[in-house]
């Protein structure tokens, strides 16, 4: 009995040290691709070329799939006109209602079930 409470714990304790880290699934930048505009929101969808283990798979309102997708509202200036690379961070609702404007849209258009980013830096060559 008393070894199969070790077992237990050893067992808890590799799986607590050795789980999934949420930090390492948040990257601070990422090489991406422009899909478009999420129709009710100001988000702009991204394509992740870099790393591979970020985002989602969606269909786009034009019917094509894609894989490894976010979403990403600009800060301080930050223009998400072209491909390349941006610094990113996760969006916080609270601290950042005021980056983007409440659209009022059609249910036919549900926002994408991809995460969520704030840009804060963009760069045509390499990271920020």
């Amino acid at each position: 009995m008393m070894m199969k409470k070790s077992l237990y714990v050893l067992y808890l304790f590799a799986f607590l040290f050795l789980g999934c880290d949420e930090v390492e699934l948040i990257p601070e930048c990422v090489q991406g691709k422009i899909i478009g505009k999420e129709q009710c929101s100001d988000f702009i969808l991204i394509e992740v070329l870099s790393p591979s283990n970020v985002g989602e798979s969606i269909t786009y309102y034009d019917g094509t799939s894609y894989s490894r997708v976010i979403k990403i509202v600009p800060k301080n200036g930050v223009q998400i006109t072209q491909d390349g690379f941006y610094r990113v961070r996760i969006y916080d609702p609270e601290k950042d209602a005021d980056l983007h404007e409440l659209v009022i849209c059609q249910t036919l258009y549900a926002p994408f079930a991809v995460p969520a980013m704030v840009g804060k830096a963009f760069s045509e060559t390499s990271c920020p």
